[in-house]
């Protein structure tokens, strides 16, 4: 029988709870200023570089960079597993841990499913007949996403009206608690999601679990998901696994996208063997459910420094599970859907078979970032592989990795081999050093929305000011998701921010800056005006977008309805960051 303890009984326990203490009992802890010092437990060293922030309820290793929670240092130390971690700390507090039965507790699995599915209906419903929707079928035609795709994904629309979905559900005589515990609704009567394009979320069983919406209007974020339940997690669930498991099977590989824009694109092209993370890094969870089915991924994420990035991050978990893999760069068109929307099928079926040896890609990205010329470029490239390299699962695969390697930089493969085996030297024990190790590897975006994080009611300045779709870089926006869906669920703690991270190393850096003074100083006035940054930044790639959209415009000579909508929305925009502009210069004056 399945057995779960409830979240506010583990909020109840951490938050009664002192880190410091915790930890104290096993580091000798010195307070200097805000936070504590000792020894790190993880790693050998003489000079302390273990630090301990309960303000922020997080201990981080500014030496080996181990870092994280109260419940994560009880399972480190210990050896347990999380339910385990959850009874020790609760004894510590003295607070008994009432377990639930999901099945003498409350409603089985199959009733949300059932549920799921009959919500998914009624919104393709609306979507089809109702006049609300006339904007979301606008805009689905203007991607090119015709009726056809849409019942094929089951798309559909949710009203702005947030009390309907809960008054038609009690028509059909569902109870109040277990609409309560359904995920679908904020609180009481309103419903999670308004105004939003629906995009069912379904299992490998084709069951509905979860639900995506896109906002049309500026409701943020752009892009949301349906809170985690006991039958749906973000991490080891994938957009479209439902649609694309016959040709995944068929063709022996899978087709890895960001969006589910991009999935429908492809699938609409007959590229049916794709599927997309649910907003969200690649998890170690989803590479292995793909793993079970085909053993090869072609990876096409956005060409950007963001879209990079995740490529980098979902080779190595590839790589780890021993999958093959290939990347599909995208010059000329920022993703799958817009070569779809602006040229043609015909276009995305070339594109993708451009690609690229996953190794030769991170290879690539290496020697282009160092100076091969040079003694240290060379031992920068061995260094950038040097993380991939520690995942390779066959020696014959990584012997011939380390030979192209040395090929590349003009060395000998001992040479790169000495390299590769040299023990990991621990950075010098202090916040400054970490801050710049790290610095070089995390751009403006990612920066503000850690020191947002980090902040007190940070994420409330935040939020009023940028919306998701103003972020391009992929950690940024997964921070600003995980803000989002605590304030929406009313939680306040790290603990709880960290849980709703799923990339790792996201969590690392969350942990680092909230244990280091980084952010100490001025911390409101370089939020204020990195929001201000951001906005103009994210206006002015409107601005061009649009005007790229108006030149198309002139060469199909479309409806004139859409002309007479870019040229609203292209006055909307520059009056925003007009307005914006003059805001700044006011402030300068």
């Amino acid at each position: 029988m399945a057995m779960r303890i409830p979240e506010e009984t583990i909020n109840r326990i951490t938050e009664s709870l002192d880190i410091a203490a915790i930890v104290g009992e096993y580091v000798p802890l010195v307070k200097k200023g805000n936070r504590y010092w000792g020894l790190c437990p993880f790693h050998s060293e003489k000079t302390p570089s273990f630090a301990v922030t309960p303000e922020k309820g997080v201990y981080y290793c500014f030496g080996c960079h181990k870092g994280g929670s109260l419940l994560t240092f009880i399972m480190e130390m210990e050896k347990l597993s999380f339910v385990e971690a959850v009874q020790f700390a609760a004894k510590k507090a003295g607070i008994e841990v009432d377990f639930q039965s999901r099945d003498q507790d409350g409603p089985k699995k199959e009733a949300f499913l059932e549920l799921y599915g009959r919500v998914a209906q009624s919104f393709a419903h609306i979507l089809k007949n109702h006049a609300a929707a006339e904007h979301a079928r606008r805009y689905l035609g203007s991607r090119h996403l015709g009726e056809d795709i849409q019942e094929r994904f089951s798309i559909g629309y949710a009203p702005p009206q947030r009390e309907w979905l809960y008054d038609f559900l009690r028509k059909k005589n569902f109870s109040e608690e277990f609409l309560s515990r359904s995920g679908l609704f904020v609180r009481e009567k309103r419903a999670y999601f308004a105004d939003r394009i629906m995009f069912p979320i379904a299992n490998a069983r084709n069951e509905v679990v979860a639900f995506g919406g896109r906002s049309l209007g500026d409701a943020q974020p752009k892009y949301l998901n349906t809170p985690e339940t006991f039958f749906f997690k973000k991490g080891a669930n994938l957009y479209g696994i439902d649609h694309a498991l016959p040709a995944v099977k068929e063709s022996g590989f899978v087709y890895l996208v960001e969006g589910y824009i991009d999935v429908m694109a492809m699938h609409a092209s007959g590229l049916a063997n794709c599927v997309a993370p649910l907003g969200t890094a690649l998890t170690e969870r989803q590479a292995r459910l793909l793993k079970r089915y085909c053993s090869k991924a072609v990876l096409v994420f956005d060409g950007d420094d963001a879209g990079v990035q995740a490529t980098l991050r979902a080779l190595e978990i590839f790589e780890a599970c021993d999958m093959e893999t290939e990347v599909v760069e995208l010059k000329e068109r920022k993703d799958p859907a817009e070569i779809y929307e602006k040229d043609d099928s015909e276009a995305l079926h070339k594109a993708m078979k451009c690609s690229i040896n996953g190794f030769q890609f991170i290879l690539t990205r290496a020697t282009t970032h160092n100076d091969t010329a040079t003694p240290r470029g060379k031992e920068g490239v061995v260094a950038f592989i040097s993380s991939y390299l520690s995942k390779v699962q066959s020696q014959i695969r990584r012997d011939a990795y380390i030979e192209a390697t040395a090929e590349a930089i003009g060395v000998r493969e001992e040479t790169v081999r000495r390299d590769l085996s040299r023990p990991r030297k621990f950075a010098p024990a202090t916040a400054e050093t970490a801050v710049e190790r790290i610095a070089p590897e995390v751009n403006d975006e990612l920066l503000f929305m850690l020191a947002a994080a980090v902040a007190e009611h940070g994420f409330l300045e935040v939020r009023k000011g940028i919306r998701l779709e103003d972020l391009q870089d992929s950690g940024a926006r997964q921070l600003y998701i995980a803000l989002e869906e605590c304030f929406r669920n009313d939680e306040s703690s790290m603990e709880q921010l960290l849980k709703r991270i799923e990339d790792e190393s996201i969590k690392t850096l969350l942990v680092e800056k909230a244990s280091s003074e980084e952010f100490a100083v001025n911390q409101k006035e370089y939020i204020e005006k990195s929001i201000r940054r951001i906005k103009e930044l994210s206006l002015k790639r409107k601005q061009d977008e649009i005007d790229d959209k108006l030149k198309e415009y002139d060469k199909r000579k479309t409806d004139y309805s859409v002309l007479r909508d870019l040229q609203l929305e292209k006055m909307y925009v520059d009056e925003e960051l007009k307005k914006l502009t003059a805001r700044d210069y006011g402030r300068d004056n």
